[in-house]
């Protein structure tokens, strides 16, 4: 029997029409495989998180992992849900997760948009390993470690700053990572905000594992992107990854480079909401 790897949209900014699943700003993935769970993100609230998994009907009795791809409120705020219902969880993520992080907005005072909960805090309550490196978490699935940044039009958003002593600086997102998923057919690439920028990850996604990928996930951050940018991302996904089939972003996103890449690549590009779940089959060993 082939095995399945099943991915699940726990939490979008927008939510599939039918189940009674809620929205907010925020994005969560439920990775299944048979031998365990793992959820990638957590979204903004414990609440919004609770009630989808109960809507959905996915209780978490083989959780064993939790990764964070970076450090910002709507990717960590439920959080404080899956540690207080298992002890043995283990949390992956950066070394920088736990940094003070800030949006600033013109006219306006800086923003607290971090982790809502302290290293401390979460550290009596689950393992935490927090690490640079790639790590493969159960056969078949990887968190990327950091993702440099190779291209000259993905640079860090100048109005997410971090606090660096007493100072606050724009935020390099040294945080920021990807998940990889090995599929019979080819990587699954799944983001939490590409704030590394959606081409240096595919590049890294590729640096680590030297095949075909099949599919891209998730947020990529390129709401606020300039014409200019669209352009650049788009023509290096034409020149460098003509094999993805599918463009399944959401969250941080937006409408306007939905449109531009579905443009470009038409029916491979779809949205992918809370609620909705895909399967692939796992890569043989």
């Amino acid at each position: 029997m082939v095995e399945k790897i099943t991915i699940t949209c726990l939490v979008n900014n927008e939510v599939l029409f039918g189940p009674s699943v809620w929205g907010e700003h925020g994005l969560s993935w439920l990775i299944e495989t048979p031998q365990t769970q793992i959820i990638f993100d957590t979204g903004s609230s414990a609440e919004v998180l609770m009630h989808n998994l109960k809507v959905l009907k996915k209780p978490l009795k083989r959780l064993s992992h939790v990764i964070l791809s970076h450090g910002h409120y709507d990717h960590t705020g439920g959080l404080s849900y899956l540690l207080a219902m298992n002890r043995e969880l283990h949390l992956i993520a950066a070394p920088q997760v736990f940094e003070s992080k800030y949006a600033v907005q013109r006219g306006k005072p800086p923003r607290s948009i971090g982790i809502p909960l302290k290293e401390e805090e979460v550290r009596t309550k689950a393992k935490v390993t927090l690490s640079d490196e790639p790590m493969e978490i159960v056969s078949g699935i990887t968190v990327t470690g950091h993702i440099p940044r190779t291209v000259d039009f993905e640079t860090p958003a100048p109005h997410f700053l971090r606090r660096q002593g007493s100072e606050l600086r724009v935020d390099p997102f040294d945080d920021d990572r990807a998940l990889i998923v090995q599929t019979s057919e080819g990587l699954v690439v799944l983001l939490g905000c590409g704030h590394s920028g959606l081409i240096n990850t595919l590049r890294e996604a590729r640096r680590l594992f030297n095949c075909p990928i099949l599919t891209i996930m998730g947020g990529s951050h390129l709401a606020p992107a300039s014409k200019e940018r669209l352009k650049r991302t788009i023509q290096a996904l034409q020149d460098e990854f003509p094999e993805i089939q599918s463009y399944r972003l959401n969250h941080c996103t937006g409408y306007k480079a939905q449109f531009a890449l579905y443009t470009v690549f038409g029916e491979r590009v779809k949205p992918f909401l809370a609620g909705e779940k895909i399967s692939f089959s796992a890569q043989k060993r």
